[in-house]
């Protein structure tokens, strides 16, 4: 499979990869249930709720400056808890909170 002539390759985010290894990994997902889960549309809208009174709450009389700051931070946050979730294989849509 690494012949010159093997026109098998194909291009992923991590260079070229063998066909023949991507059918591997595949079927080694597979076996191994590396699925990703996805979250309800129940939960995410729980989320937005609660994430929409707490912004709520830190931007009541608060100037300007201090809002971007506790926005900024609450991106920071989510980012993080969709990253952490991510490596346990549930995928989180963090930017339907942030729009």
């Amino acid at each position: 499979m690494t012949a010159k002539g093997y026109s098998d390759f194909h291009l992923t985010p991590i260079g070229r990869i063998p066909g023949p290894i991507i059918l591997a990994n595949q079927i080694n997902t597979f076996v191994h249930s590396y699925m990703f889960r996805e979250y309800s549309n129940r939960t995410e809208a729980l989320a937005l709720v609660i994430l929409g009174f707490l912004l709520a709450f830190l931007f009541y009389r608060t100037n300007m400056v201090e809002g971007l700051i506790v926005l900024i931070g609450t991106i920071c946050l989510s980012l993080a808890a969709s990253f952490t979730l991510f490596l346990y294989n549930f995928l989180w849509s963090v930017w339907d909170l942030i729009v």
